[in-house]
């Protein structure tokens, strides 16, 4: 084992797969062991980060641990005892991998001759770059090993001639496959090995294509029958492959049979062996051997083709390494150059930019990094995906009609699937079924639609058609990805800045036309008042026009208004005309822009570029239309729209308010009327009820007189019941005059001392009680501003009504306080009479409502109703709270 390197100290700048092939050149160039294994530790601590690293040899009957540059660690030999067991390798050695551990097992002819043990640290797994990494250098380290074996046994056995250039030959091929990733360069080198070991055979390499195992190179002293036959492709399932391929170890066959191996023009080979080349854990190639001469294969040449095969595979490692490098690599350099773009573009773009101006320039960057094509963006409208923003074209003209007059929602399937899943939808091989395009789309090629997310909803499609079909790449997917979130992003930044705009245009318009309107309530007045608001911001012509009948007739018209027009508003616009019959659908200011003749046929209106009409409407009604309209220009910018739309609104509730004020003042004279009149019939009836009252009491008192020496009791009790009623019916029409004469009696307003009024009012009262007991709580009273004659009144219905519902009690307590509220004084008489049902309140106030019988407490039930109109017409408020058998409070509240 060894601590941590200089290597983990420093930084190292150099990728993973640079500092393996440094590593493979220092291989070649070790000179022993320990050399190699010190290579070993410091690349593998130099990816893999802080690792302990243990090699170990065979020993008698345990693994022993090999120590390099002098150091030696006590752990080494605990760690030895939860090795496998010391017995034969398999024919391939593969690494273990389990929990934090790695074993990498090396042979030499069959037989074990060492392992490297790996630790990560503690908590850590092994990820599938940590693998590849691992067997990599263990596959590099191999081919050292088998090298150097390869070597001793030259020297140890003293080989000459042949035998010495074959291992010369070995040796150069184990350093050229350190560091070679083209397999197929790397199969004809072990082709020169093969020549300097056999005297006469064939090898072929192969891999998959086509769903057949066909040769990429071979060697010479083949038949035209057989190279034929090998580059047509063997079946996958001739046995000997499939057998290679199942068990992933190579296949020795002594005594080949063609018909059995179901591989034909082989019969001249006795021996063969199928090695599979294997990564990761899928089969990327056969390396195939067959030998003319001998009967079964010896170690020594089992021992060579494990070599060769192994060096092969490391090729192949290696080469994929490279490609995943360089997809990575072109991956991450397409991100940042897309976001590089759309650095540069965010920087350009000022606040007030059109999103449209956003996605044009989003379509020029794709196609800037994309081979030859075009990009269009389309938003779904009602039935339809209307094309928004488009770059390139089509090269045909036909095709771009139908894609300029909308797509189809339903049946558009190239943009209906990734606007409604969210989702990328990608075709290498564009099908017009599709969209339902047919032969319009036959020159697109490979298509790419991508949705665009705003404020986390999908808002549009963004579409990238290429010219050729073609597979879409990693590369190309991550850039389009990127750019289209990255498209998102600014178009959400760009929405947001326009709502600011919006909100601030649409406030100052509102600020300017609330100061102009002020109470005004005529309708023209309002309209001329926001014309002027919109003629002072833009260069507009603005009209406002009412509806009469079916149609809208112009009403109001800026100074200079083209007289040929104003004839053509004055006669009427209809309805459905252009503008007026989206406005009325969609209740919302509608635009019309870049004008390029008549759009309601009229020769008037081709004077205008672009038109803004905003719709007021009474219920479901649309009653009249504000117009603006710009000779000009020819759109509508974000802040004109947003002062439009502010004015409209604002403009919409003064009409509204002025609307509600013509109906309150209706109502109102409506009401006055019906209240003089109704006073009118009180004070009329009470007048004309005085003499058939005053006539029933006179032919009563003379009846009386008649009979008055009669003997007839019950005459005597029904003369005086009819003069009870009569006398009653007087009180109740006094009550009647009374009230009347309160609605109609002028308020003189003026200071009143309150205290000074009840104190006279409590004199009064107190001297018709005689012999009573009354306790009067007068708390401080404030001045109020009121008609004394009036106030008087209200205390006196209060106080009275006070003084009659105590009269059960032994001692009557009554208090008068007043609270100071916020712009008000409320003034409160309590008492603790026998109170009233709570459940009855609001019945309190109104005329001749009693909730007392009138054998209990006598009365008109006209005091309260005479109090709260007295209030009333002062601006106050009355209330009343109890609880039965608990006294009452009454109150009442008038403004300061």
């Amino acid at each position: 084992m060894t601590p941590a390197s200089d290597a983990d100290r420093w930084p190292d700048p150099r990728t993973p797969l640079e500092r393996l092939a440094h590593f493979s050149e220092g291989l070649g160039r070790a000179a022993d062991l320990p050399g190699q294994l010190r290579l070993t530790a410091d690349v593998l601590r130099q990816i893999l980060g802080n690792v302990t690293i243990t090699y170990f040899t065979p020993g008698a009957d345990h693994w022993q641990p090999v120590t390099w540059d002098g150091q030696e660690f006590s752990a080494a030999a605990s760690l030895a005892a939860d090795l496998p067991p010391l017995t034969g390798s398999s024919d391939v050695p593969e690494p273990v991998f389990s929990g934090e551990r790695a074993l990498y097992p090396f042979s030499w002819e069959g037989q074990p001759c060492g392992l490297l043990h790996v630790a990560l640290p503690a908590g850590r797994g092994w990820t599938a770059e940590d693998r590849a990494v691992f067997r990599a250098v263990g596959g590099a380290l191999v081919l050292a090993l088998g090298r150097d074996a390869a070597q001793d046994r030259r020297r140890t056995a003293g080989r000459q001639g042949d035998d010495e250039a074959a291992l010369d030959i070995f040796a150069a091929f184990t350093e050229r496959a350190a560091a070679e990733t083209d397999v197929l360069a790397l199969s004809r080198e072990a082709y020169a090995v093969l020549d300097a070991h056999f005297s006469d055979y064939g090898s072929v390499y192969y891999e998959i294509q086509d769903g057949q195992w066909k040769a990429l190179t071979w060697t010479g002293g083949l038949s035209p029958e057989q190279i034929a036959m090998i580059r047509a492709g063997l079946p996958l399932d001739a046995p000997s492959f499939a057998r290679a391929m199942e068990t992933r170890q190579p296949v020795f066959i002594d005594g080949w049979d063609p018909a059995s191996e179901q591989i034909d023009n082989t019969a001249d080979f006795g021996l063969a062996c199928i090695y599979p080349l294997v990564v990761g854990t899928q089969v990327r190639g056969i390396f195939a051997v067959g030998l003319r001469v001998g009967e079964t294969w010896r170690g020594r040449d089992r021992g060579l083709m494990r070599a060769l095969g192994r060096s092969l595979t490391l090729a192949l490692e290696r080469a994929q390494s490279v490609r995943w490098q360089a997809r990575q690599n072109a991956e991450l350099q397409a991100r940042t150059r897309t976001l590089e773009a759309f650095e540069a573009l965010s920087r350009e773009l000022s606040l007030d930019a059109d999103p449209y101006l956003l996605v044009r320039r989003a379509q020029d960057i794709a196609l800037s990094l994309m081979p030859p094509g075009f990009a269009l963006y389309y938003e779904p409208e009602g039935e339809l995906f209307r094309l928004k923003a488009q770059a390139g074209s089509f090269g045909n003209d036909a095709l771009q009609q139908v894609v300029d007059a909308g797509l189809p929602y339903h049946t558009t399937l190239n943009l209906r699937r990734p606007y409604e899943s969210g989702q990328p939808y990608y075709q290498d091989h564009y099908d017009p079924g599709t969209d339902q395009l047919g032969e319009l789309a036959d020159s697109v090629g490979a298509t790419a639609a991508l949705p665009i997310m705003v404020a986390g909803r999908v808002c549009g499609v963004l579409a990238v058609g290429l010219d050729e079909a073609k597979p879409w790449t990693a590369t190309e997917r991550t850039l389009l990805e990127t750019m289209a979130r990255s498209l998102g992003l600014a178009l959400d930044r760009a929405e947001q800045t326009r709502q600011l705009q919006e909100e601030r245009a649409a406030l100052a318009a509102f600020m300017a036309l609330t100061e102009s309107v002020g109470g005004e309530t005529d309708v023209l007045s309002l309209i001329r008042q926001a014309a002027a608001v919109l003629a002072e911001a833009h260069d507009v012509d603005v009209t406002y026009s009412e509806r009469e009948g079916e149609l809208f007739k112009i009403r109001v018209w800026p100074p200079g208004f083209p007289a040929d027009l104003l004839a053509e508003t004055q006669a009427g616009y209809r309805p459905n005309d252009p503008g007026f019959g989206q406005a009325q659908r969609t209740r919302q200011s509608v635009f019309i822009e870049d004008i390029g003749g008549r759009p309601d046929g009229r020769p008037g209106v081709a004077l205008y570029r672009a038109l803004a009409f905003q719709p007021f409407f009474q219920g479901e009604t649309m009653t009249g239309m504000l117009i603006m309209a710009s000779r000009r220009q020819g759109r509508w910018p974000e802040r004109e729209r947003a002062v439009f739309r502010a004015v409209g609104r604002s403009l919409g509730l003064a009409l509204e308010r002025a609307e509600d004020v013509r109906c309150l003042a209706r109502s109102n004279a409506e009401l006055q009327v019906a209240v003089d009149e109704l006073e009118a019939f009180a004070y009329s009836v009470s007048h004309d009820l005085r003499t058939p009252v005053r006539h029933i009491k006179g032919f009563n008192a003379l009846l009386r007189a008649r009979i008055m020496d009669s003997t007839d009791l019950k005459a005597s009790h029904y003369l005086g019941v009819i003069d009870d009623a009569a006398s009653r019916m007087n009180t109740l029409i006094d009550a009647m005059l009374d009230l009347s004469r309160t609605t109609r009696h002028p308020l003189r307003v003026e200071d009143v001392d309150l205290a000074e009024l009840v104190t006279s009012v409590q004199v009064e009262l107190t001297a018709e009680q005689g012999a009573r007991s009354l306790e009067w709580r007068v708390g401080p009273l404030p001045l109020l501003s009121a008609d004394r004659h009036l106030l008087r009144q209200v205390m006196v219905n209060l106080l009275s009504n006070a003084v009659k519902y105590t009269r059960t009690r032994d001692q009557a307590v009554i208090e008068i306080r007043a609270e100071e509220r916020p712009g008000a004084w409320t003034v409160l008489v309590r008492d603790n009479g026998v109170g009233f049902d709570p459940r009855y309140t609001n019945r309190l106030f109104g005329v001749f409502q009693r909730l007392h019988h009138e054998r209990e407490f006598e009365g008109t039930g006209v005091g309260l109703a005479n109090v709260r109109r007295i209030v009333t017409r002062h601006g106050g408020t009355v209330a009343a709270q109890t609880e039965e058998g608990q006294g009452a409070t009454f109150s009442f509240t008038l403004p300061r």
